[in-house]
């Protein structure tokens, strides 16, 4: 994910910007010192677990292998989604920051296949399951809603929030902003183009 859009932030250029979640919004300020604080929720692109060999969780196998996207955001989002499904279990306390090395229980022995995110929907046929974010699935012809064996709730962290300079959030056009996203029009809009995969005020 570019840090562009934090920079023009934090420069001046710009007064608010849309593009990110929560815990790409925390690495920044660590990283970067940032002093933003986000105005509310825009929409969530949903990560789901998909496979051409089996039709259920339940269906996959011992020693089946199943892929996650290498980079530390999105890796700790998929782990979490497979220890939701049951496949694994993760230490106690973990969160989005998750690593392989945070599991603590795997029944069917299931082997973590770490892929670049944008390449994982390409290899789905080589491996026996795949957890794929809702912006390289649907262009793959995959729906979360509809072809996901799990899938993110509406409690996922990865809602890509309305972000400020604070001082600025409780400003009229901050708030307004950060309204628009829950006009039924919006919600409309996306439900027809991305057929449920992305989510709005999730």
């Amino acid at each position: 994910m570019s840090s562009s859009p934090n920079v023009a932030l934090a420069s001046g250029d710009i007064d608010i910007n849309t593009y990110q979640h929560l815990p790409f919004l925390e690495a920044q300020k660590q990283q970067r010192g940032y002093d933003f604080v986000p105005v509310g929720k825009t929409v969530l692109t949903v990560m789901g677990v998909f496979s051409r060999r089996h039709r259920a969780i339940a269906d996959i196998p011992s020693g089946a292998r199943v892929a996650i996207p290498n980079d530390p955001t999105n890796g700790g989002r998929a782990l979490l989604l497979l220890a939701k499904a049951g496949l694994i279990e993760l230490r106690s306390g973990a969160d989005y920051r998750a690593t392989v090395a945070d599991i603590t229980g795997n029944p069917k022995r299931i082997r973590i296949v770490e892929l670049e995110a944008a390449s994982i929907a390409r290899s789905l046929d080589d491996v026996d399951a795949a957890a794929i974010t809702g912006n390289y699935a649907v262009p793959a012809g995959l729906n979360p809603l509809k072809e996901g064996l799990a899938i993110e709730g509406t409690d996922s962290v990865y809602t890509v929030l309305v972000v400020a300079r604070r001082g600025d959030e409780n400003k009229p056009w901050a708030q307004k902003l950060a309204r628009a996203y829950a006009d039924p029009a919006v919600k409309e809009f996306c439900e027809k183009t991305f057929g449920g995969a992305v989510i709005v005020g999730a």
